[in-house]
C-alpha cells in the first residue's frame, strides 16, 4: 500500500500558532469580563454556593480578605448571603484592605450568626475627598444577629475633607438587623473644611436600622450619635440602644446626641439612650429633628461644657431642638445641666409634643454665667409653632442665680402663639435671685394645666427669676 506524504510548511505552523494564541486570550478575556459582571465563579472562593439556604461561609479572615478583594473590584454580591461561621480577629493587613474599601458597594447578606468579628481598626490619616468609612464602606444590602469590636481614629489635621464613619457602615442605605457594635471612635479635627458624620453604626442612615445597640465611646468636635449621625428621609431607626459615652472636649455648633445627632425626616422609634452626652448642643435622643420620634426614652445624664456660654447652648433629655415634627410618649428620666435652653424633653420647641414625661432634675449649671437661662420640665423655649399637650413633668426644676432665668414646671419662655394644654406639674421649683417675678396663671396662657408641688425661692445679692407653675413668663 502506497502512503501518502503530508507535508506542512513553516508558514502553516505560524497561522496555527496565531489561532491558538488567539483562542487563549479570547478565553481570558470572557473570564475577565464575566469576573467584573458578578457570575464569577464562587463556588471556587468560599464554601457554599451564596444561597440564602447555603450561604457563602466566611470560616477565616482568609475568607473575609477575599470577600473585601471582590467588593473593591466591584463585585456588591447583591442576591447573595454570607454566613459568619467562626469569630474572628482581624489583622493590620486585614484593616488596611477594609480601609481601601470605603466606596465599593456591598448589596448582599451578611449574616453574622451570633458571632463577633474584634480587632477592626481604622486609622484615617489621609485627606480624602469623600469617603465612608465602617466595617463595610456603603450597606445597601442586609448586615444582621453580628457584633464588632473596633476603634475608628481621625487625624486632627485632615484638610478638606468629608468622611461618614461607623463601626459596621459609613453609610447604611439598607438594613441593619440585630447587631451590636463596641469601642471607640475619635475625631476632633482642626480644619473647617473638614466635616465627619460619625455613628456608633453607621454615619449616614439612609436605610433602617432596627433592634441593634452600641456601646462605642465617641469623642468628638464634629456631628455624632451614638447610632447615627445622620438620619435622611425615610431613613428609619426602630428599637436600637446606645451605650456609649457621646461627647466633645471643647464646644462645637455640631449636635451631640445619644441616637441621632440630625434627624431629617426621619422616623426614629422605641428607642433607648443610657450613655452619658455632653456637648454644646446635646439631646439624650436627637439632637435636631424634622421627622417624628415616638416611644423613645433617655436614662442617662445630658450637660452642656463648663465653659463660657454664648448663650445658645442646649441641654435636653429626648430632643435639642424640634422643628414641625412629632415628640410623642417619650420619657426622661436622666439629670439634665444646661447653660441655656435646658429642659427634660427639648431645649426648644417649634413641633408638636404630646405624652410626653420627665422624670429627671433640670438644673442650671453652677460654673458658668450664660446671661439668659430658659428652664422647664418639658421645653425651655416654646417657639411660635410649638404646642405641648397632655405632658407631664415630675423632676425638680432648680437653677442658681444669673442675670436672668425664666423658670417654669412645663415651659421657661413661652411665645405668645405658642399651645400648652392638659398639662400638669409635679416637680418642685427652685431659684436664687435680688428680683423676682412670679407667675401662677393656669389657665390664661395656658389651658387646663395643673399644678401639684411648691418650691423654693432664695433671696440673693444678684439676678433675676422670672418664675411660674407652669410657664416662666410669655415673649409677646
Amino acid at each position: 500500500m502506497k502512503t501518502k506524504k503530508v507535508s506542512i510548511s513553516i508558514f502553516q505552523i505560524f497561522i496555527a500558532i496565531i489561532v491558538i494564541a488567539i483562542i487563549i486570550v479570547a478565553i481570558a478575556v470572557i473570564r475577565n469580563i464575566t469576573n467584573k459582571s458578578g457570575s464569577i465563579p464562587k463556588e471556587e472562593q468560599f464554601a457554599g454556593s451564596g444561597s440564602v439556604e447555603d450561604p457563602y461561609q466566611i470560616l477565616s479572615e482568609e475568607d473575609l480578605q477575599k470577600l473585601y478583594e471582590s467588593i473593591l473590584k466591584g463585585e456588591s454580591y447583591q442576591g447573595k448571603s454570607f454566613k459568619l461561621i467562626n469569630k474572628l480577629e482581624l489583622s493590620k493587613e486585614l484593616n488596611h484592605n477594609i480601609k481601601t474599601t470605603a466606596k465599593p458597594i456591598f448589596e448582599g447578606v451578611f449574616d453574622g450568626n451570633g458571632k463577633t468579628i474584634t480587632g477592626l481598626v481604622i486609622n484615617i490619616d489621609t485627606s480624602v475627598i469623600e469617603e465612608n468609612y465602617g466595617l463595610f464602606g456603603i450597606n445597601k444590602g442586609t448586615i444582621n444577629n453580628l457584633r464588632v469590636i473596633g476603634q475608628i481614629n481621625v487625624n486632627e489635621d485632615l484638610e478638606n475633607s468629608k468622611i461618614d464613619v461607623g463601626i459596621l457602615a459609613g453609610i447604611n442605605e439598607g438594613t441593619i438587623s440585630s447587631c451590636k457594635v463596641e469601642g471607640s471612635i475619635k475625631a476632633n479635627v482642626n480644619n473647617a473644611d473638614t466635616t465627619v458624620k460619625i455613628g456608633g453604626i453607621a454615619g449616614i442612615n439612609k436605610g433602617k436600622i432596627e433592634n441593634s445597640s452600641s456601646s462605642t465611646n465617641i469623642n468628638s468636635n464634629q456631628q455624632k450619635g451614638g447610632i447615627i449621625a445622620l438620619n435622611e428621609k425615610n431613613g428609619e431607626i426602630i428599637n436600637c440602644a446606645n451605650n456609649g459615652e457621646i461627647i466633645e472636649n471643647t464646644s462645637s455648633n455640631y449636635y451631640t446626641a445619644g441616637i441621632c445627632a440630625e434627624n431629617i425626616l426621619g422616623k426614629i422609634t422605641s428607642c433607648n439612650n443610657n450613655g452619658r452626652i455632653q456637648g454644646k448642643l446635646a439631646g439624650g435622643i436627637a439632637g435636631n429633628t424634622t421627622g417624628n420620634i415616638t416611644s423613645c426614652q433617655n436614662t442617662a445624664e445630658v450637660s452642656n461644657l463648663d465653659e463660657k456660654s454664648n448663650n445658645d447652648e442646649i441641654s435636653a433629655g429626648i430632643v435639642a431642638m424640634v422643628q414641625s415634627a412629632i415628640i410623642e410618649n417619650c420619657k426622661n428620666t436622666g439629670k439634665i445641666y444646661g447653660l441655656t435652653d435646658i429642659a427634660g424633653i427639648a431645649g426648644k420647641n417649634n413641633g408638636n409634643i404630646v405624652q410626653a414625661t420627665n422624670e429627671g432634675e433640670i438644673l442650671k449649671q453652677e460654673e458658668v454665667i450664660a446671661s439668659k437661662v430658659y428652664m422647664g420640665g418639658i421645653t425651655g423655649t416654646n417657639l411660635e409653632q410649638g404646642k405641648i399637650s397632655t405632658s407631664k413633668n415630675n423632676g425638680a426644676v432648680r437653677s442658681s442665680s444669673d442675670n436672668l432665668v425664666i423658670l417654669g414646671g412645663i415651659c421657661g419662655l413661652l411665645y405668645n402663639n405658642s399651645i400648652v394644654e392638659n398639662c400638669e406639674n409635679n416637680g418642685n421649683l427652685y431659684g436664687q435671685a435680688k428680683i423676682v417675678t412670679p407667675n401662677e396663671d393656669l389657665s390664661e396662657k395656658c389651658s387646663n394645666c395643673v399644678n401639684n408641688a411648691g418650691g423654693q425661692i432664695d433671696t440673693v445679692e444678684n439676678g433675676e427669676l422670672q418664675i411660674g407653675l407652669i410657664y416662666g413668663n410669655i415673649k409677646e
